[in-house]
């Protein structure tokens, strides 16, 4: 049940948003009361939580992919990677920074959605560090420094992407990751072999 109530709740808040999505709407979409709901969840933002942990593991699927040495003799480069990823997830990433807007007013949304963000910066900042494993920075945080940058462009060339597909299109959005990669992670690590 409890996990059909998770689907029902993400196919809702994909539809209609965090904020005009019930606890009515999910229970009539599982097929269920709202009775259900609650004895299964203590509050909306407990669900969205839920299904943030979720966001995690794909996320680090992503990443995997994105580093995946085997990719380059593919053709694919970190950025088409991240790219393809940007677009095939921009309704959730709209959601998540929809959930996330309201994380600086409202303390209980802020305590499930900081970790989420702590998480998705770690996980890119591991995944830079392995990039720079051959020629470290002398600067210890400079890999949770690409990690922040990487993790707001992503977002935010999502959020461009929802609001305007026709010019923030797939070739913009991987140049743009590109270039910035290019510049923080490898000619960094060009220069510093030099």
């Amino acid at each position: 049940m409890r996990r059909r109530l998770l689907e029902a709740a993400s196919e809702t808040f994909l539809e209609k948003g965090y904020l005009d999505s019930t606890l009515d709407d999910i229970a009539r979409r599982a097929g269920l009361s709202k009775g259900a709901v609650y004895s299964n969840f203590d509050s909306k933002q407990e669900i969205v939580g839920l299904l943030l942990k979720k966001r995690i593991e794909r996320m680090q699927e992503v990443i995997a992919a994105a580093t995946d040495p085997t990719a380059k003799d593919e053709g694919r480069t970190s950025a088409s990677v991240m790219t393809d990823n940007v677009i095939a997830d921009a309704d959730w990433t709209q959601l998540v920074l929809e959930f996330a807007s309201r994380a600086g007013r409202d303390a209980a949304i802020r305590e499930i959605y900081t970790p989420f963000l702590r998480a998705q910066r770690e996980e890119v900042s591991r995944a830079v560090e392995q990039a720079l494993a051959d020629h470290p920075p002398e600067d210890g945080e400079y890999a949770a420094l690409v990690g922040t940058i990487i993790v707001a462009l992503r977002n935010g060339l999502a959020l461009a992407y929802a609001a305007d597909p026709e010019q923030i299109d797939a070739w913009v959005i991987e140049r743009a990751l590109g270039a910035v990669l290019s510049c923080l992670v490898v000619d960094r690590s060009d220069r510093r072999s030099q």
